[in-house]
């Protein structure tokens, strides 16, 4: 096998391409709106603005000087740029060219640090002295000052997907002042400290070691301190902080342990922690939902799921063999890697293939696996090899199995509850923040991709039933109503592998809940099985059914005669419909059959008005001819 095939992390095969940076080109990137802005000669040649989408837009402005940041409104109708930190430019578009130009300068001396977009018509200017949060005024060329806020900013950092922005300042940039903006509205946030000792080495937070990022449904602060935050431990940490409601301080709940020094880069791809290490040329895989290695003050101490881990050797346009963890490489959040040096932008991307080889603990594999997306078939995969290798090997899978099936159906089970649990809709909560919906394994999915590979994996038949049952027990035992089709298997099973007597033990101590299409099941099995006849009589009578609806049932099995023989001796033959008979031993086009229940009505007509023919209410005309077709008379019996 190549080695290739075993890498877990991936750059996309879809990218987009881009002048490399130069003396005359200039690239930038916006978070928000995910746009790569390619700026030739300060503007006045073009400017390029390309998204994933492939969404491509080419205009020119006047060259004014160097462009330090440039932005779109969401809707594209206003493009925000800045040449100066004393001011930023308004272009008012209209089929994706600059029509109109407007300026918006600082009231109070101060230097722009930055904006972002909120809205299509709302923006935030990020000064050292503050922020300011603007409504533009199209038709007036200006903007209106929607709320102000006085601090000093030594730098700032926005999540769009979260709409939270984080402010800092302090002695060591530690003291950090939460904003979050949510339709229209802006909320103030308790201010906090991030945990600091000065170092000789590095003693300010820097912007560059911050990471905002959603993990798990909930906003998460990424602090990345390079020295260890104990005697005992060695190289870089990430301390994670998490919002957990609007009005409370975010607490710091997990800690990621690297054991490593130098330059880092951090991405968020599934939930999971991506931190990349220059030096090794390597990645570490981190997942904060995973049972922690320690846990000391109530917060949770990870090492990685995945340690060393490289990206999938890479060749542009299939000729070049890229340089991976390049120092070029620019990250923005959450998976976005960017070389302005060669002119692309990737997504980075979780290849789950191979997971197997990766994490070979099966309970810690599933759990890592059911908080993937696009993860089902994986899991699958998983059960599957687990009695492929038990077989290899001579060792009894159950046990492991047993473990793999409970972990389903505790998800399987949430499943159903999560569903009709309302969102907090408070203005406290973060619950518009995207909540992680882990990967659901139902019946069907265990059924068309483990059972029915029984045959073609050749399953040991007594191993096969043993695992088709620890699967029912598991569902039994976290309540889950077993899909019939799951008996339906088990039974057909049972009776293919010939285990007769062990089938008709679970029947008999009611291993299968009673239902009508089991008793059908049973009903249908004459053939194979003479006593299935009697048990599924005997559940439709424990189910309460009537004897009508008894011989509904047998007759919609086809079981014509033995419906005729019930009636005959639970039934009323007087009241009965001949119709409903005939009509369905007419269907079967058996000559035989449809002669025997001909042949009982007459009979009873006999009985019930001393003659054979049937009168004219009961509609049996057309089964009259049909008799009379084939046997050359009306009449079935001799008097």
């Amino acid at each position: 096998m190549n080695e290739n095939e075993e890498y877990v992390l991936q750059l996309s095969d879809q990218r987009i391409d881009f002048k490399p940076v130069s003396k005359n080109v200039s690239v930038f990137y916006d978070e928000s709106n995910r746009q790569v802005f390619i700026v030739i000669d300060r503007g006045s040649e073009a400017i390029i603005v390309k998204n994933p989408d492939g969404f491509i837009m080419n205009f020119c402005i006047q060259d004014r000087g160097n462009i330090f940041s440039i932005k779109f409104s969401p809707n594209y109708e206003i493009l925000s740029l800045q040449r100066s930190t004393e001011f930023v430019e308004f272009f008012l578009f209209k089929n994706n060219q600059p029509q109109e130009i407007f300026t918006h300068k600082l009231k109070k001396n101060g230097k722009i640090l930055g904006f972002f977009w909120t809205n299509n018509n709302e923006i935030v200017i990020i000064s050292n002295n503050g922020i300011d949060y603007l409504q533009v005024l199209i038709e007036k060329k200006s903007l209106k000052s929607l709320k102000s806020f006085s601090l000093t900013v030594d730098w700032f950092v926005f999540q769009p997907a979260s709409g939270i922005l984080l402010i800092a300042n302090g002695t060591f940039g530690n003291v950090i002042h939460p904003f979050s903006f949510r339709l229209s509205n802006v909320y103030r946030l308790n201010k906090f400290e991030v945990e600091w000792t000065k170092n000789t080495n590095n003693n300010y937070l820097q912007e560059r070691d911050v990471t905002v990022a959603n993990l798990y449904g909930k906003p998460r602060l990424l602090i990345l301190r390079h020295h260890p935050i104990a005697k005992d431990q060695f190289g870089a940490c990430v301390i994670i902080y998490t919002f957990h409601k609007k009005d409370l301080q975010p607490q710091k709940t997990d800690i990621l342990i690297t054991n490593l020094t130098g330059r880092f880069a951090t991405n968020i791809v599934d939930d999971l922690v991506i931190i990349h290490h220059q030096t090794t040329k390597s990645s570490m895989i981190f997942d904060i939902n995973l049972s922690a290695n320690e846990i000391n003050d109530q917060i949770k101490f990870h090492l990685p799921i995945i340690s060393k881990c490289t990206i999938r050797p890479y060749k542009i346009n299939n000729v070049i063999d890229y340089d991976l963890y390049s120092p070029n490489w620019v990250i923005f959040q959450p998976n976005i890697i960017i070389d302005a040096k060669y002119g692309c932008l990737w997504f980075l991307e979780l290849n789950l293939e191979f997971i197997e080889r990766l994490i070979k603990n099966v309970p810690i594999l599933i759990d890592f696996l059911l908080l993937r997306r696009n993860s089902k078939q994986n899991i699958l995969k998983v059960c599957r090899n687990i009695v492929r290798i038990s077989k290899k090997y001579g060792q009894n899978p159950i046990g492991n199995l047993s473990l793999v099936f409970n972990k389903l159906n505790l998800t399987y089970k949430e499943s159903f509850s999560n569903t009709n649990t309302p969102m907090d809709s408070s203005s406290s909560s973060f619950d518009y923040v995207r909540q992680k919906t882990r990967t659901t394994i139902d019946q069907k999915d265990i059924l068309s991709n483990f059972f029915d590979y029984f045959t073609e994996d050749d399953i040991d038949n007594h191993l096969g039933i043993a695992i088709i049952f620890e699967y029912v027990y598991s569902l039994s035992s976290h309540d889950i109503e077993i899909e019939f089709f799951i008996y339906e298997f088990l039974i057909n099973y049972l009776i293919k592998s010939g285990n007769y007597y062990q089938m008709h033990q679970f029947l008999q101590y009611h291993v299968f809940n009673d239902s009508t299409h089991l008793a059908c099941l049973l009903l249908s099995l004459n053939k194979k099985y003479p006593y299935g006849y009697q048990l599924g009589l005997d559940m439709l009578k424990r189910l309460n059914k009537t004897d009508d609806e008894i011989i509904e049932v047998l007759l919609s099995q086809n079981q014509i005669i033995r419906a005729l023989r019930y009636l005959e001796k639970y039934g009323d033959i007087y009241s009965v419909s001949a119709r409903k008979f005939l009509e369905t031993a007419y269907a079967t086009k058996d000559t035989k059959i449809f002669h025997q229940v001909y042949k009982f009505f007459q009979l009873r007509n006999l009985k019930l008005r001393n003659s054979l023919e049937f009168v004219k209410g009961e509609n049996c005309t057309v089964y009259e001819k049909h008799f009379e077709n084939i046997f050359g008379s009306k009449i079935s019996v001799l008097l």
